[in-house]
């Protein structure tokens, strides 16, 4: 390939990449998920006040949240993006998208400097191939495209992850000709995005030292011991900044309750179940030295662990529905187009063939990146899981590559042209089919019910909303004028709140109910047992939200003329 033809087909993959994912950002999904809705009330308020929605300073290394305690750093770019295009599902989820683009372009960076430092031996023109090939796999990535389009911190995270890399990797490719003024940004810069990667999201912080020190590994080996100085001096430099990042997390006045949070979550190394299994097949041999040995419990742990991890890796999750949580994708695609399944296997088998060192260490990466979503009993899980986005991908492009390097060229552009098809094919059902199918994955309606409460709040004394969700609060603080620390009337309840104004987030009385100007909002079955139980008659019906997974309904008790 041509240096021409190669920055041509650059620019229109990162069009490509650009259309795929600013395409109906802000209506597809349809609403915002309780996570993204928790971010746009923080990024609204640090935007409008330069505090959260507690009062608590922007610059904070946990976010108290509803009481989930998030990361800053997306918080910090949705404030922003607050500032600049005003409150909507569109701009919280712009940092989301741009990581998404800039994820593209990173993935072919990366490419280029992994066959630097491998020595992998291909021309130039075999080169820019490659790298293309990987920016183009990235661009059209089902799950990249998906997680482009919602505001989660995980998607921003795992690029942060593969920033800090790659930079790291040009300290490592860094010849004295450069300078040392190139060094250093490198350095400085590697080190200060791997340690905003971990305050994006939880599971880096596990996966990313451990890239550092295993990146420094073959580095060495590759080059054989030389410049070991030099390496060692840069993989501790990264390694401690990216420490420091964690021990200033752990001073934060919430880090405590934080840890509680995530440790009650039961997962494969809090469960007792391989305890028991150990103890009861310990006891078939009467618990004799070679049983305790063979069925330890901790053997039947790894066990568990492993085939967590596996599951990530079956062609079902990978080519054909995904997750089943339609949060994380359309559980009608896989991660990957499903033509790509035969280049992973051909990728894997390529990269064998001519380089087993940039093989073991891509699968090393992406087992890495697995690691903290084998943890949970829950799996597969894509968003735990996207820590490893970079390696699968570069993996089947080296599959697709080959196909380049070894046959007609016409069969490459074939595929090539077929996986186009097949990602267009998936945006006109993510924007249709998929568009309904997760409606109520995504809260649809909270928002209708809260401007519907919000819209009623001056024409009555009391409104009283049902509880139907503990987070929907959030959507009615979204829905003020202004954002809660500028609200006088509002009624905190530890992490929630209890009331704004005159409505009130409870079930009222019966002696509520039979004084004038009352309305309550709430689930229709709330709603006629409220009005059974309290022996109201006179009372006026209106519907709030008649979705199949959210029915409101609103009484009054004021005379409607």
């Amino acid at each position: 390939m041509t240096k021409k033809s190669f920055w041509l087909l650059t620019l229109c993959v990162i069009i490509l990449s650009i259309g795929l994912r600013f395409w109906s950002l802000g209506s597809v999904p349809s609403s915002l998920y309780w996570d993204e809705q928790a971010i746009l009330l923080d990024a609204w308020s640090v935007a409008t006040t330069g505090t959260d929605w507690h009062a608590s300073p922007w610059f904070q290394a946990i976010f108290a949240s509803y009481g989930d305690f998030k990361l800053p750093v997306y918080i910090w770019l949705a404030s922003l993006s607050v500032k600049l295009f005003g409150v909507s599902y569109w701009a919280i989820r712009l940092p989301s998208a741009l990581a998404g683009i800039f994820g593209v372009i990173l993935v072919g960076c990366l490419i280029g400097d992994l066959i630097k430092l491998f020595y992998l031996k291909i021309n130039d023109s075999s080169a820019r191939m490659l790298i293309w090939t990987g920016m183009f796999v990235a661009g059209t990535s089902f799950w990249d495209i998906h997680f482009s389009h919602v505001g989660f911190e995980g998607h921003l995270g795992q690029w942060l992850l593969s920033l800090s890399l790659w930079l790291f990797i040009r300290i490592l490719l860094w010849q004295r000709q450069q300078g040392y003024l190139k060094l250093s940004f490198y350095l400085f810069t590697s080190g200060l995005v791997g340690a905003l990667s971990i305050f994006s999201y939880y599971s880096v912080r596990f996966v990313l030292p451990l890239l550092v020190l295993v990146t420094t590994g073959f580095s060495l080996f590759m080059k054989k011991g030389a410049h070991l100085k030099r390496y060692l001096l840069a993989g501790l430099f990264v390694f401690v900044f990216i420490i420091g990042g964690m021990l200033v997390f752990d001073t934060s006045p919430l880090a405590d309750e934080n840890s509680q949070l995530r440790l009650s979550t039961t997962s494969v190394l809090s469960s007792d179940q391989h305890i028991l299994r150990a103890n009861q097949i310990q006891q078939i041999f009467n618990r004799s030295l070679i049983s305790r040995v063979i069925y330890h419990r901790e053997t039947f742990r790894a066990e568990q662990l492993l085939k967590n991890l596996l599951a990530h890796l079956s062609p079902d999750f990978l080519y054909l529905t995904g997750d089943t949580n339609l949060r994380h994708g359309t559980y009608e695609h896989g991660l990957l187009s499903l033509l790509l399944l035969p280049f992973g296997v051909l990728g894997l088998w390529y990269l064998w063939k001519v380089n087993k060192p940039l093989l073991l260490f891509l699968v090393g990466w992406w087992g890495l990146g697995l690691l903290p979503a084998a943890v949970p009993l829950t799996v597969p899980h894509a968003l735990r899981s996207l820590n490893s986005w970079v390696p699968m991908v570069i993996v089947h492009s080296f599959g697709l590559f080959y196909l380049w390097l070894s046959w007609r060229k016409f069969w490459f552009w074939l595929v090539a042209t077929l996986l186009l098809l097949d990602t267009i094919f998936f945006l006109y059902e993510y924007q249709t089919q998929y568009l309904y199918d997760s409606s109520e994955s995504f809260q649809s309606g909270y928002a209708q019910v809260a401007e519907y409460v919000t819209k009623q709040q001056s024409l009555y004394s009391q409104v009283w909303v049902i509880p139907f969700d503990g987070r929907w609060f959030l959507w009615l603080l979204s829905a003020q004028k202004q954002p809660p620390t500028l609200q006088p009337n509002l009624v905190r309840d530890g992490y929630g709140i209890k009331r704004i104004s005159n409505i009130y987030l409870q079930k009222p009385s019966c002696a509520d109910l039979h004084l004038e100007d009352q309305l309550v909002v709430g689930q229709q079955v709330e709603i006629k047992t409220l009005i059974s139980d309290c022996f109201m008659t006179d009372v006026t019906y209106f519907n709030v939200t008649s979705q199949n997974d959210l029915s409101v309904v609103a009484i009054t008790t004021k005379k409607v003329f």
